[in-house]
């Protein structure tokens, strides 16, 4: 009877080995972003000056051309702590979920998986938050795995696919931004490295 409880208390140990090994393979074929604003700004293109637009939007495009189809890969670390919220977590079991919303922002613009359709009050972009599953043999009190998020103790890692450009118009103005398909993310503990969570799409 021991041996099937500790077996059962190492499952998901086991299942965010394995996802943390997806996880790196997915990186492996990556290319790391750099910098999100820059990014967002060649993707984009900040073409409001007459004098320049016809050159900017040329420039935009061909920059998009060349991201068409490309696996990228971007480390989110102290803006982490506003798009990441604690979910469900089992002390017992060890599993647990972190609630990302999928809005990477960066110089008045942002990156996001899929479409939003609307803005809240303050004119940020909406986006369903996505369930980020993982496990840990820490042994963490409820209160304890809160503070990971209060404390920023956690970064997130993302691999993504961007694909067009989209636009908000709202009452605070207009949010440009870029379409991307997020292909997974993982969600780190800062000190130490350990995979917390992952997610994949489907």
């Amino acid at each position: 009877m021991r041996r099937l409880v500790l077996a059962l208390l190492l499952l998901p140990t086991l299942a965010v080995a394995d996802d943390a090994s997806r996880f790196e393979q997915l990186r492996a074929g990556s290319e790391p972003l750099g910098g999100l604003g820059p990014f967002l700004e060649k993707f984009v293109g900040d073409c409001e000056d007459a004098g320049t637009r016809a050159e900017c939007a040329a420039s935009a495009g061909s920059f998009r051309e060349r991201m068409a189809g490309k696996r990228l890969f971007m480390l989110v670390t102290e803006d982490a702590a506003d798009m990441m919220a604690p979910g469900a977590y089992d002390a017992s079991s060890g599993e647990l979920t972190v609630l990302v919303t999928p809005i990477f922002g960066a110089r008045g613009m942002a990156l996001t998986h899929g479409v939003p359709r609307r803005m809240d009050a303050d004119g940020n972009p909406v986006l369903q938050r996505l369930n980020v599953e993982g496990g840990t043999s820490e042994g963490w009190t409820p209160s304890r795995f809160q503070r990971l998020f209060s404390q920023r103790e956690l970064r997130l890692e993302v691999v993504f696919t961007p694909e067009d450009t989209w636009q908000l118009r709202g009452r605070a103005g207009r949010v440009k931004g870029v379409r991307a398909k997020v292909l997974g993310m993982r969600v780190v503990h800062a000190r130490s490295g350990d995979t917390v969570a992952t997610w994949f799409a489907r």
